[in-house]
């Protein structure tokens, strides 16, 4: 099969690669009884979102995310962002195509494998800091912006709730983060698996967002088409 995926790659990156995916049979994820930590290390070390280019999910390949790249740009300027928390931040995949002069950068991931390579790759990249951490339970730094994308939709609703406390203790001012903005009431899950999630709806109710970025999201067949990141200050919520 490996054969056939580079040559569908080789074709067509976006809409024969989702075909391919469709059809390709994914291994049960095997979770109860393991930590938070545990959890996402699994997923990382047998590779359960690998289906791109990015260790962290199709969602974190460039022809995914060429509007955020640009629309962060532009947003980092307009509310004058000087400071940012990527939480998390993955394996950097496309985020280091994002201009970040004159930004302090610190990305956390609780994946302590990735932070590695995150700090080997980039050590000579002045400004990027990479550190282990849990953005459920520990002590968050402020800043004006915490990025927080493609996390809470594998959050169970009680560990989402214990994410959004924790990033208002920081003190930071804004937050950026993933909801699907049309779709309805999401179902509850366990903290690993996956669900579409719209903050503006039970049980969250989040305020209108100041900032709204459509992500042009083109997985699943265009099924998550309206899925976007809402700018939101975090002593609003």
């Amino acid at each position: 099969m490996s054969s056939i995926k580079k040559y569908i790659k080789n074709i067509s990156p976006v809409f024969l690669m989702d075909i391919y995916r469709s059809l390709r049979p994914r291994k049960k994820l095997e979770i109860d009884g393991l930590s938070t930590k545990e959890v996402f290390s699994k997923i990382y070390k047998e590779n359960y979102w690998v289906y791109g280019k990015s260790v962290s999910g199709t969602g974190s390949d460039i022809d995914q995310t060429n509007v955020i790249i640009s629309e962060l740009e532009k947003l980092f300027q307009e509310y004058e962002i000087k400071s940012i928390l990527d939480a998390p931040c993955g394996d950097f995949n496309w985020m280091n195509q994002v201009k970040l002069e004159g930004i302090d950068y610190l990305g956390i991931d609780i994946v302590e494998e990735l932070i590695q390579s995150n700090n080997f790759t980039y050590k000579n990249c002045s400004g990027l800091d990479f550190k282990t951490g849990n953005i459920i339970i520990d002590e968050l730094p402020k800043v004006d912006l915490i990025f927080c994308r493609d996390c809470l939709v594998h959050f169970s609703f009680a560990d989402i709730k214990k994410a959004l406390d924790n990033f208002k203790r920081s003190g930071s001012k804004y937050l950026l983060t993933t909801s699907f903005i049309k779709h309805p009431t999401a179902k509850d899950i366990q903290t690993g698996f996956w669900r579409p999630v719209n903050l503006n709806k039970l049980p969250f109710f989040f305020p209108s967002p100041l900032r709204t970025i459509n992500e042009k999201c083109t997985e699943g067949g265009g099924k998550h088409k309206d899925k976007s990141l809402i700018l939101i200050r975090l002593e609003d919520i």
